[in-house]
């Protein structure tokens, strides 16, 4: 028997698995023997070129004559993110990108064995020296020290190719890349009419492979594999969509040559709906696959209760009038894929041939987190409070109806019921007004109604923004704090 061991010295191993783009956040792990393999070609090629072309084909042909099992040790996934240039001009334009890897102790080792493998002491010293001419595994981050091992009856094998197992309870199915054998690449070669040899083929390059419009490297093979779920803590599927975050909010700011008026929030948060809609669509696959936390919709194209869908809420910070910053929050945490599509919103265009919006990612976490835990007793308009139903006669007093209708809705938003509500006419910004009658106050396709503003006092301290009343998941209703107090987050 042939055991090979990888030593992990930062206890991290970076690696997307075949197929898979870094973007979808899943690692590859096992370490797969498609990469181990070609990690001794380029030993091979950089550091032993002494070694003769035949002897190092005889090697590989060795180590590819069977699917090798492994002995893992327990891990967990992590993941980095980092906004790196997209190559423009802009100095904005960033992408985000994910680094997912496995974690695991730094003195834990990986063994792969091979259990009919037993190579001639010629042979056996070639590996030795290309295992020592290998420093990392995968990205350059994964700094490796790779040796042949002693076989031992002790060593728990417990990821192993499917096709050697009876049972798979309580384990793991993974696909994992490995390397077709001389006689299996000799018949697919027939089969598809190449010219290229075997070990040439081992050693393909991806820009080659992609001119010819290949989808896969010539001497490749997929392999389902079980791995005993006791020793991994994640999932290798695409079902995983769930994740451990606590992300409930992220907030952006926004970057253009003219940033538009608070007069349209609503018009811009709707821009930003759609945007993520269509995003989000396209991440899924399927219309019906759409976010419920995005559409607003359950499963059955009922309405959600309980207000469990996103609030896209335009903000701004600076006092000048204009918005320069947009919060997406809701009650729930975000799954991967709604993280992706918010992610991936990268601009809104604006009418009348004004400049497009950069959408920057700042800050994500709780709401707390997001916002600074900020809090107060006082808020006042920022965006007028559009009723829900329409006053007529037998309700009373206007007024004192209109302040109920306020204590209605703060209830049904889950927040408490103001001791005050008093009436104001306009926002006021530095060197400007806006009256409520000239923002944009309805969705699109629907009417027109009147908006009404308010100072609120409550008898505890609420954590701000508040947003209530027709359209408050579209930046309507919007309150923010007169002035407040920061509690510490961390507590």
């Amino acid at each position: 028997m042939l055991v090979i061991s990888i030593d992990f010295i930062t206890g991290r191993f970076h690696a997307t698995p075949w197929g898979r783009n870094v973007n979808e956040g899943i690692p590859e792990w096992p370490p797969s023997p498609y990469r181990v393999i070609r990690a001794l070609i380029d030993s091979w090629k950089r550091k032993y070129s002494n070694i003769s072309e035949a002897r190092a084909e005889e090697l590989f042909c060795e180590l590819a004559s069977e699917s090798p099992k492994f002995c893992l040790p327990p891990v967990k996934t992590s993941f980095m993110e980092s906004y790196l240039s997209a190559n423009s001009k802009k100095q904005v334009s960033k992408n985000l990108v994910y680094d997912p890897f496995i974690v695991l102790n730094p003195g834990d080792s990986v063994l792969v064995g091979w259990e009919n493998l037993s190579l001639s002491p010629a042979l056996r010293e070639d590996l030795k020296n290309l295992l020592s001419g290998i420093n990392y595994l995968g990205r350059s981050e994964s700094w490796v020290t790779m040796k042949l091992k002693e076989s031992d009856d002790r060593i728990k094998w417990n990821c192993l190719p499917i096709a050697n197992i009876d049972k798979t309870e309580n384990a793991q199915k993974v696909e994992v890349a490995n390397i077709l054998s001389k006689r299996e690449y000799e018949e697919r070669k027939v089969e598809h009419s190449t010219k290229m040899g075997w070990l040439e083929a081992l050693m393909d390059r991806t820009v080659d492979m992609f001119r010819r419009k290949n989808d896969l490297p010539p001497a490749l093979k997929m392999e389902n594999y079980v791995i005993s779920s006791e020793y991994v803590k994640f999932k290798h599927s695409q079902e995983n969509k769930e994740t451990d975050n606590h992300i409930t909010t992220v907030m952006f700011a926004l970057e253009s040559k003219v940033l538009p008026l608070m007069l349209e929030t609503v018009v811009i948060s709707e821009r930003v709906h759609r945007k993520l809609m269509g995003i989000n669509k396209k991440i899924m696959g399927d219309p019906s696959r759409v976010s419920e936390k995005f559409s607003g919709r359950d499963k059955q194209g009922n309405l959600l209760i309980g207000h469990r869908h996103v609030k896209i809420l335009p903000l701004d910070r600076n006092n000048d009038g204009r918005i320069d910053h947009l919060m997406i929050t809701g009650k729930e945490p975000f799954n991967t894929d709604e993280i992706k599509s918010i992610y991936a919103m990268k601009s809104i265009w604006q009418s009348d041939g004004k400049p497009d919006i950069q959408l920057i990612p700042l800050q994500w976490g709780t709401m707390e987190e997001v916002a600074g835990d900020l809090r107060s007793k006082k808020f006042r308009s920022e965006t007028p409070f559009i009723l829900t139903r329409h006053y007529r006669k037998g309700r009373g007093d206007f007024n004192e109806w209109l302040r109920e209708e306020v204590k209605k809705e703060c209830k049904n938003h889950g927040f408490p019921e103001p001791v005050s509500i008093n009436r104001i006419d306009k926002l006021n910004r530095d060197g400007h007004s806006f009256h409520w009658i000239e923002f944009v106050r309805n969705r699109k396709n629907d009417p027109s109604r009147a908006g009404y503003g308010f100072e609120l006092e409550f008898s505890e301290p609420v954590l701000s923004p508040i947003s209530i009343g027709y359209g408050s998941h579209y930046g309507l209703g919007i309150f923010l704090p007169i002035s407040g107090i920061r509690r510490n987050v961390a507590e």
